[in-house]
């Protein structure tokens, strides 16, 4: 059996030893690929959630705006309701003395006029649609002229004609007026004042001052 020659695992380890330097060295630039890659992963990935959550929480913030939005929308639905409604009463109510005085009528109609900034005017009418007595808002609100009210709009003598024959209060259809360089819609309210063949109370509503006053801003 023959012996190792003396110094021979020397030299093989030596030899094993260099082999392995350059494989380690040749590995090297493997890792640091393979670590900046997992670093841009990874800031890819933490870019990604910080912008989904800022993405979310602006969604959130719309929603919740857009719910407020809608919970002042239907709050002012039934402010607007409620104020219609209480002109209705009113005018349903008195109406008869209305009718027997026009002092009265003048006195009651420019405190409601002061009260709903929605009305432009209010009138006493007789059956055949003539105008007996006439209030103003006063301004800023749009005027609408006397003179322009001798005969009222079709969609105005609609309403009229229909409350009269019903003897219930009746709505018109909105229309849209001019007035030199301006215009704007009208809705009227025919209200009866009770009385057989007696006058008839007309309101004259400008829809927009409603939304304007009542409805919120989306700002």
């Amino acid at each position: 059996m023959a012996l190792p020659e003396p110094g021979a695992d020397r030299r093989t380890l030596d030899a094993d030893r260099a082999t392995a330097v350059p494989t380690m060295r040749s590995a090297a630039p493997l890792l640091k690929t393979s670590t900046a890659g997992a670093l841009l992963a990874i800031a890819v990935m933490v870019a990604a959630t910080v912008g989904a959550a800022i993405w979310l929480s602006i969604i959130d913030q719309r929603r919740q705006a857009q719910e407020q939005l809608t919970r002042q929308a239907h709050a002012a639905a039934l402010q607007i309701r409620a104020r219609l409604i209480e002109t209705e009463q009113l005018l349903l109510l008195e109406g008869s003395g209305y009718a027997a005085s026009a002092d009265r009528f003048r006195r009651d109609m420019e405190e409601l006029l002061d009260a709903n900034p929605a009305l432009l005017r209010v009138e006493l009418r007789g059956r055949d649609g003539q105008s007996l007595v006439g209030v103003d808002a006063a301004a800023p609100r749009p005027t609408v002229a006397a003179a322009t009210r001798t005969a009222l709009s079709p969609e105005a003598a609609a309403a009229f004609d229909s409350a009269a024959r019903m003897n219930r209060l009746t709505y018109s259809r909105p229309y849209y007026v001019t007035f030199g360089a301006t215009g704007f819609d009208l809705m009227e309210l025919v209200v009866p004042t009770g009385a057989v063949d007696g006058p008839m109370i007309v309101a004259v509503y400008a829809p927009q001052r409603i939304l304007d006053h009542f409805l919120p801003s989306d700002q």
